[in-house]
Order: structure tokens, then C-alpha cells, then sequence
């Protein structure tokens, strides 16, 4: 079984820097760490302790897990030694378990962050423990190894934006994972819906502005053919993302102005009953009793919030019509059934006539119910 495998870990100084690999870079990823500087032997001793990257169990899961079902998820301790030599950047990660599963893996970084590792002891784990999906545990034993030296922190428990290959470095592979992973980055903020997108989509267009930018400096590194084509798809997808995020962000402003008017409505709403309240005392020198006027507390506030409310709705009516005729299926299809009735100056006549007879009809019937109840 041929067990060398290689990766990239991205730079955009066109080197791995060594004196970057430090706390700063570690504890952005893993909270439990330990870091110990050789300077005699240019050697960085880091140790990781119960580090959840390979596991996709939630907080809460696991702690149903242990109080419910008495079972505790375990997690694995990694050490990694790096040695800093002329031209590259050596060292070992020793992967393990508390059931005494190890994973060993010998590693050379190049100076352009071509990387290659090895594992030391796969053979008899292939055999003893029957791992299945021993391919992603390599993949995430490399991502690990890179957040280390490159400190990037990502949402995924599992990074394959930059896969590694089997047995040779093939540049062309990896520059279409990170192509790939552009697409998902692309398409998952096209589908979110609700809440999650609006941070979320600003971060996804800044998350494939940086992988261009690694694919710029792959492409230059190792001198890529017909590579163009890989760049300029790339920046066809950022563009796509970018109109999404621009169509949301117009809509989202318009619903915005939706609740903005109605709040400051209702304000004006609450405020004219407040100024109406003592009118409502058939007094002496009231004003109702000086017109002649017998109006309830009821009628009045019924009157006062049907006419905020044609405010309102005169308001927002051409803001309203844009936000039906350019938004979903569902909403064109009730633009197209109001569009001769109430978005027109004698759509808003009509809606009052309506309106008007409703109340007068709610009024009737309530004298009707009062007569036969009392």
C-alpha cells in the first residue's frame, strides 16, 4: 500500500514563515493547548488535548449522551513537533485516543507549502480496527497540521476546500478542490433562507475573495497550465454570489422600510388616541356634545385606526407594488390579482367604500346583538 500523501497549505507571502507558528496561531482553533520553544534545536513542541475536530456531536447531544445514556464521547490528544531546517519545515504528529487507537504521521513542509506526510503504523490499523473512512481522517490529520502553521480557523469539522492526494503532488487536483469548494461556498448561501443569511452571506463573498486569492498564489507557485480558465470561473462564481447577496440586501431594505413605517404609524396611532381621550366626556362644554356628536370610545378608535391606517397604506403602496412585482412567484401572483384593484389612486377610492361598508355593517350587526341581548 503506497502511503504518502500530499497537500498545500496556503500562503500568500509565497513562503511558510516559521515564526508565524505560535500561540497567537493556535488558539484561535484549540482552546486546551501547550507551546514550547527549542530555540537550540529550532524545534516547536505543541500539544493539543482533547481536540473536537473529528466529531460532528453537538454540545448538547453529548451531554444527553452522558447523563441520559451514561456513555461519554472521547476526544483525541495530538502532539506536533516541528523542526525548522534550511529549506523546509520537519516534524511527527502523534494522534491518539484514550482506547489506545494512534495515528503517526511523519510530515515535510517545503518552503511553498507543498506538503508531504506519512503515516507511520496505517497498515495495522487498516487491520485491527477496520476504519472505514480512514481517507478523512487523513484529510483532517492535514487540516489540522495547517491551521497550526497557517491559522486559519473554518466552520467545517472536516476542511476539504484543499484536498490532499495519493502518492504525488498534483497541483492541477488541488486547484480544482479549491474551485469546488468556491461552488459550495456559492451555492449553500444561495439556499439559506431566514436569518442566517444576512452574516452570513457577506462572510461567504469575503471566504471566496480569500481562496481567489490562494489560488492566485497556488497558480504562480507551481506554474499551472491553462490555469486562466480555473481563475476567471472563480471570479464568475464571487460575481454570481455577489448579485444574490445585492438582490437580498435590496429586498431586505424594503421590508425594513415596511416596519419602520408601521412603527412610527403605530406611534402616531397610540398618540391620537391619547389626544382624543378627553373628548370621549359628554360634558358641559365638550366638543362631541357641541357638534352633536355621539361617538363611543369604540367607533372612535375604530375610526382613528382605519384612517392610520389608509396612511399607511398610501405610505408604502409604491414601495409595496416594487416589493410584490419583483419578489417570488407566490408574491407576483398577488400583485398580478390587486394590480387593477388597489395599487391605483382608484384602487385607494374603492378600498375606502369598502371599508367604509364593512364597518357600517359590523356597526348594524352590533346594534342588532345589543337589542336582542339587552
Amino acid at each position: 500500500m503506497h502511503n504518502k500523501w500530499y497537500g498545500w497549505i496556503p500562503t500568500n507571502l509565497g513562503y511558510i514563515n516559521f515564526d508565524f507558528i505560535d500561540t497567537k496561531s493556535i488558539e484561535r482553533n484549540y482552546p486546551k493547548f501547550t507551546y514550547i520553544y527549542d530555540e537550540k534545536t529550532n524545534t516547536k513542541h505543541i500539544s493539543l488535548k482533547e481536540i473536537q475536530l473529528l466529531s460532528d456531536s453537538s454540545y448538547c447531544s453529548r451531554l444527553y449522551n452522558k447523563i441520559i445514556n451514561n456513555k461519554k464521547e472521547h476526544f483525541p490528544d495530538v502532539e506536533i513537533k516541528l523542526t525548522k531546517k534550511k529549506d523546509s519545515i520537519v516534524g511527527t504528529i502523534d494522534l491518539s485516543y484514550k482506547n489506545s487507537i494512534k495515528y503517526l504521521v511523519i510530515f515535510n513542509i517545503k518552503t511553498d507549502g507543498k506538503t508531504r506526510f506519512k503515516f507511520t503504523n496505517i497498515d495495522n490499523i487498516d487491520k485491527k480496527f477496520q476504519i472505514n473512512n480512514l481517507k478523512t481522517i487523513k484529510q483532517s490529520i492535514f487540516v489540522i497540521l495547517k491551521s497550526i502553521v497557517h491559522g486559519d480557523n473554518h466552520r467545517q469539522k472536516i476542511d476539504t476546500a484543499i484536498k490532499i492526494t495519493h502518492k504525488s503532488f498534483k497541483p492541477q487536483k488541488i486547484l480544482n478542490s479549491m474551485l469546488t469548494h468556491i461552488k459550495l461556498i456559492e451555492r449553500n448561501a444561495k439556499f439559506l433562507k431566514g436569518c442566517k443569511t444576512k452574516l452570513y452571506q457577506n462572510i461567504s463573498i469575503d471566504d471566496v475573495a480569500g481562496y481567489i486569492s490562494y489560488m492566485n498564489t497556488f497558480v504562480l507557485l507551481f506554474k499551472i497550465k491553462d490555469s486562466d480558465n480555473n481563475i476567471k470561473i472563480a471570479h464568475n462564481i464571487k460575481d454570481n454570489l455577489q448579485s444574490t447577496i445585492n438582490k437580498r440586501e435590496k429586498k431586505e431594505s424594503l421590508a425594513i422600510h415596511f416596519k419602520a413605517t408601521a412603527l412610527t404609524i403605530t406611534a402616531l396611532f397610540i398618540a391620537t388616541n391619547i389626544v382624543l381621550n378627553p373628548f370621549y366626556k359628554i360634558e358641559k362644554y365638550s366638543l362631541l356634545q357641541f357638534f352633536h356628536m355621539e361617538f363611543d370610545r369604540f367607533d372612535m378608535f375604530i375610526f382613528v385606526a382605519f384612517v392610520w391606517s389608509m396612511v399607511y397604506y398610501v405610505g408604502i403602496r409604491c414601495d409595496l407594488t416594487s416589493y410584490m412585482y419583483g419578489g417570488n412567484d407566490i408574491k407576483y401572483k398577488l400583485f398580478k390579482f390587486f394590480k387593477f384593484n388597489f395599487f391605483k389612486p382608484k384602487g385607494i377610492i374603492a378600498l375606502l367604500f369598502i371599508s367604509l361598508g364593512i364597518y357600517l355593517s359590523f356597526d348594524l350587526i352590533s346594534q342588532i346583538l345589543r337589542g336582542l341581548l339587552f
